[in-house]
């Protein structure tokens, strides 16, 4: 008699498994989505270079909420595309994680083209009751992480549901 054996992998991501014609097309719209995020991001900043002084439009020479401001501009330059260089080779070693690794990495990207073109990062958007402005490539980071981290939480609980069904499945055929 053969048992088929259940798998422990159920891949969460957006876009899910499939043919190889799912795949190009999961390929397609990643990149597409990280193409949006990062012309949109660095659009964005472009525009509101012009408002820089302007309420709530600020020039941050540093990174997330002003930290290592008087910091040489290469030297955060080199740090962030070191961060995206573990993002791309995350993004080839966690295929299910592509989606959301895109987002964060075109965040990245239109933050560092940023810095490497002005020196420094153009942040616009403030919210009432926050102390800190940011920009979109800022937004697409965040949201990006905190998609990571509920798509990692779902993976986990899928695997760990899928284990007990495993071990109940073991006990019935030891019984047999």
């Amino acid at each position: 008699m053969v048992v088929n054996k259940p798998t422990l992998y159920r891949d969460c991501s957006i876009g899910g498994k499939g043919t190889d014609v799912d795949k190009k097309l999961r390929g397609w719209s990643t990149g597409l989505i990280m193409l949006i995020v990062y012309i949109a991001a660095l659009g964005l900043g472009i525009v509101n270079r012009a408002n820089i002084g302007r309420q709530g439009v600020i020039f941050n020479r540093g990174m997330a909420f002003g930290l290592l401001a008087y910091a040489p501009s290469w030297s955060l330059a080199v740090v962030s595309a070191l961060a995206m260089a573990a993002l791309v080779a995350a993004w080839w070693r966690w295929r299910e994680y592509q989606t959301v690794l895109a987002i964060i990495f075109a965040g990245a990207l239109a933050n560092w083209t940023e810095r490497l073109l002005w020196g420094g990062i153009v942040d616009f958007w403030r919210v009432p009751g926050y102390p800190f402005v940011f920009n979109l490539g800022d937004i697409a980071i965040r949201l990006g992480m905190i998609a990571l981290v509920i798509q990692y939480w779902l993976l986990t609980r899928s695997v760990r549901t899928r284990s007990k069904g495993l071990a109940e499945v073991g006990r019935e055929f030891k019984r047999r």
